[in-house]
């Protein structure tokens, strides 16, 4: 009788994993579908508009655009500092 409960257990643990993957597979596609939409929507909106920044730091690490230094004068380094001596 253990057995059989067991197995009847392990069959209602099987279909509850296989119905899960299910509702992911479905949720997956609707989250496709929702992602393709606001793609649309945001073209229509900015489609005229000239934006050069604007999905930079979506989900990206954003990386700043490099700057030029060359004029600031470098300081010396602790190692080049005169100690004051009393």
């Amino acid at each position: 009788m253990t057995e059989f409960i067991l197995c009847i257990a392990a069959g209602c643990l099987l279909l509850w994993v296989v119905y899960l993957k299910l509702e992911i597979s479905v949720l997956h596609r609707n989250q496709a579908k929702l992602m393709d939409l606001l793609q649309r929507h945001v073209k229509e909106m900015t489609g005229d508009v000239e934006v050069t920044t604007f999905l930079r730091g979506w989900g990206k690490k954003v990386k700043l655009e490099a700057v030029d230094t060359s004029w600031v004068q470098k300081r010396p380094g602790p190692a080049a500092r005169p100690t004051k001596s009393g």
